[in-house]
């Protein structure tokens, strides 16, 4: 048995076996053959009870949680109901059963491994935005459904403190799962893209990129948006790997091939929070990277100048799209919810209104009305103790990533500021995805400890100790 293990073990530190579940992930989010479950796909439904049952496995059998952030990870982009809301998803039985193998995957490993539990640099923050989300029910009335809303905070605490306390980070391990999620992302995408083109032409990209993909932006798990706060995350990775391999063309093209999905999307968020990044990105090269990889920029600096003049059809279609979508306020009715949303906290300065502090129909559904923007949804549904939770958390976070700063801080610092920046016009910090991911990322971080400096090894160097002869001679 004890063979067994460490030979799966192997197989869980590869990338072969991060490939596997980010191919798994995207099949079962994509096909939508078979019958339905609950108002799920069969595919997406075996999908999640597959990946939760491998993930409780995982966990029973091994004491480092690391192996099984593939897993946990991806699981954020594995949801793919287009009508998903809360009452359909607390009728979705696979759901329920996913929930139950992810739960005794946690305290199977908790018990068979049990160790004191420490407080995080992240702790603080967490914990008192989790107690923000309760405290407006001090006065306003309680329901099923804003419970299971404010519970976000709570999972969001608990994440961070398991796998705080019960993973070993290896920095390069977690990087290529980083990696793989970009691609998982990216397919998702581009499977959304190729199905308007095959339905509508290749001519209609104009019309997609004007009406910001009109028709095929809800992911089940998200809309367009939250893929591209996702994608601004996890684009740094790739430039991290240019800087690393600078030779390899492949880490170019992926890097290339996910900013020009940004570009095609009509994404304004997104290609904000690019236009951020794109600083940073070269800087790293000219910094980190050695001469062929400046090489490379300046290369791809050139084709690039030369794509925009000789591709200038496109890029008027872009510039279009984004005048078209800019016609009136420009907010597409962002400037009329920050106003709801200032008033709402008017009425309720310390804690807040709660999730449902204001409720929307959305057809024939009624959903609680988020702000797109971190500040006045923060101030709205948690009042000032919940901006004050907020303002904790960025500092915590910051406070990890700057100090003693070197490439690998910068590769998730960089995607920390873009999307937040992005936040400022969406509901970044309170979505429930993003912050499982940000939060692993800034906690692998802070956990691990990537060497700055070359380090003797006398194994690698194999010495071997003086003869006699060897000393006389000394």
């Amino acid at each position: 048995m004890s063979v067994f293990l460490e030979k799966f073990e192997n197989f869980l530190k590869s990338k072969l076996y991060i490939a596997i579940v980010m191919v798994y992930v995207f099949l079962s989010w994509h096909i939508k053959a078979g019958p339905s479950i609950s108002g799920m796909s069969f595919a997406n439904a075996i999908g999640l009870i597959g990946i939760t049952f491998m993930w409780s496995i995982v966990a029973l059998l091994y004491k480092d949680a690391q192996y099984g952030l593939p897993l946990v990870l991806s699981l954020c982009y594995m949801l793919s109901s287009s009508d998903l809301n809360l009452k359909t998803l607390s009728e979705m039985v696979p759901i329920l059963v996913a929930a139950i193998f992810f739960l005794i995957g946690v305290f199977g490993h908790i018990i068979r491994f049990r160790r004191k539990i420490k407080w995080g640099s992240l702790s603080l923050g967490l914990l008192l935005m989790a107690i923000a989300s309760f405290m407006p029910f001090l006065y306003v009335d309680i329901t099923f459904p804003l419970i299971v809303l404010s519970l976000v905070g709570v999972l969001h605490f608990l994440v961070y403190m398991y796998f705080d306390n019960y993973s070993k980070i290896d920095l390069q391990y977690f990087f290529w799962i980083l990696y793989g999620l970009s691609w998982l992302l990216f397919f998702q995408l581009i499977s959304r893209y190729t199905g308007y083109l095959l339905k509508h032409g290749v001519n209609s990209y104009p019309n997609g990129i004007r009406d910001s993909w009109s028709g095929f932006n809800n992911f089940g798990w998200g809309v367009i948006n939250d893929v591209f706060i996702h994608l601004l995350m996890l684009l740094p990775v790739h430039i991290y790997y240019i800087i690393k391999k600078p030779n390899k063309f492949i880490y170019w093209a992926g890097a290339l091939i996910i900013i020009f999905s940004f570009i095609v999307s009509g994404s304004r968020g997104g290609v904000m929070g690019l236009i951020i990044s794109i600083p940073f990105y070269v800087y790293f090269i000219l910094k980190y990277s050695n001469r062929q990889g400046r090489i490379n920029l300046a290369i791809i600096g050139i084709i690039t100048l030369g794509f925009f003049i000789a591709g200038y059809n496109v890029v008027e279609a872009i510039i279009n799209g984004l005048k078209k979508s800019l016609e009136g306020d420009g907010s597409t009715g962002r400037f009329t919810l920050w106003k709801q949303g200032w008033e709402t906290f008017k009425m309720y300065p310390i804690f807040g209104g709660g999730w449902g502090s204001r409720i929307m129909t959305w057809g024939s559904d009624t959903r609680v009305v988020v702000y797109h923007s971190t500040i006045i949804h923060t101030l709205a549904i948690m009042g000032i103790f919940g901006m004050i939770a907020v303002i904790i958390n960025w500092y915590e976070s910051l406070k990890i990533l700057v100090r003693k700063i070197n490439l690998e801080k910068w590769i998730i610092l960089v995607g920390f500021i873009s999307s937040q920046a992005y936040g400022m016009i969406d509901i970044t910090q309170h979505a429930a995805f993003y912050m499982i991911i940000i939060i692993v990322q800034i906690m692998a971080i802070d956990k691990s400890k990537p060497k700055t400096k070359k380090v003797l090894d006398i194994e690698e160097y194999q010495l071997k100790p003086l003869t006699n002869l060897e000393l006389s001679h000394n």
